[in-house]
């Protein structure tokens, strides 16, 4: 199977979790004899297409003022400017089109589209072509991905702002209809969605992070009947 994978960022550009674990799910998916590329943002301002064992990466520049993991270095202006480039660029869209066209992969797997804005969607559908989603975060109901307020209030139907409830139903119009396939690392995430009126009239799948165990061999050799495991995480 040919595959197409859209992720904001990729190594040696990775910003966060999802794009570390897409590189993983990349290798292992080439390592059972699928063919894999990428289509990722090169925060270089420039187009190239490289490869990395066997995995085609295109790398493009958006047109916009500034990437996802650089634009926290951006004046408050340019911040406001990138946030509403990034909602929905015929730019990235015709980026990707044209890559996709190329390539006719058998299927696409997006993942938090940023840079590539919501576009990524149309440009799939418009080809007529089978569309995976997996959720990393609730970038489709906030565009701070954590569905918190300042101050740490939680976001919820009494005291979302109007700005938001538009961008949600924006939102909602572009990707319902387009996928067929939602992947949630949980339940929880999945039906916050469902209950916000996402993902109508497509397949469900509830698929847990996973953890590589080859560096925590050691661990069975222990008799203990439980150990402690620390998580470090983002801090927002």
């Amino acid at each position: 199977m040919k595959i197409c994978t859209i992720i904001y960022t990729y190594p040696p550009y990775s910003f966060g979790g999802a794009d570390i674990y897409v590189e993983k799910i990349i290798k292992e998916l080439t390592r059972r004899g699928n063919s894999n590329f990428i289509i990722t943002i090169n925060p270089e301002n420039k187009t190239t297409v490289s490869n990395d064992d066997n995995i085609k990466i295109y790398r493009f520049h958006p047109f916009n003022v500034s990437t996802f993991n650089r634009v926290g270095r951006q004046s408050f202006v340019k911040q406001g400017l990138w946030t509403l480039l990034d909602i929905y660029n015929p730019f990235s869209y015709l980026q990707i089109k044209q890559i996709i066209k190329k390539e006719a992969p058998d299927v696409v797997h997006i993942h938090t589209p940023v840079d590539a804005t919501l576009s990524v969607f149309d440009a799939v559908k418009h080809l007529k072509l089978p569309l995976v989603f997996t959720l990393h975060d609730y970038l489709l109901l906030c565009r701070r991905m954590v569905l918190l307020h300042g101050f740490k209030r939680m976001c919820v139907a009494e005291n979302i702002n109007p700005l938001c409830r538009f961008y949600r139903g924006f939102c909602k119009k572009i990707v319902n209809g387009k996928i067929d396939i939602v992947i949630a690392p949980s339940r929880f995430i999945l039906e916050t969605f469902k209950q916000n009126g996402f993902f109508e009239n497509c397949r469900f799948e509830i698929l847990p992070y996973g953890i590589k165990l080859d560096g925590f061999s050691h661990i069975k050799n222990k008799q203990k009947k439980s150990f402690d495991i620390l998580y470090v995480g983002s801090l927002r």
